[in-house]
């Protein structure tokens, strides 16, 4: 299965969404950035991954 991640860090939120092969919404995921940019980022990323029930190869 191929997923497609993308992630926003924005000043005030980080956004990340997983789709799927047919571009549907897999999971998102929203949460304040804060000072630590990329730990934000992979939780996040993180997060969305557990939801979608997916691993980080797929």
């Amino acid at each position: 299965m191929s997923i497609t991640a993308g992630i926003d860090v924005g000043s005030t939120y980080t956004k990340t969404v997983l789709l799927g092969p047919g571009g549907e919404i897999l999971s998102r995921k929203i949460h304040k950035t804060g000072f630590k940019l990329a730990e934000v980022s992979r939780r996040t990323f993180e997060i969305c991954l557990e939801e979608a029930g997916v691993s980080e190869s797929d």
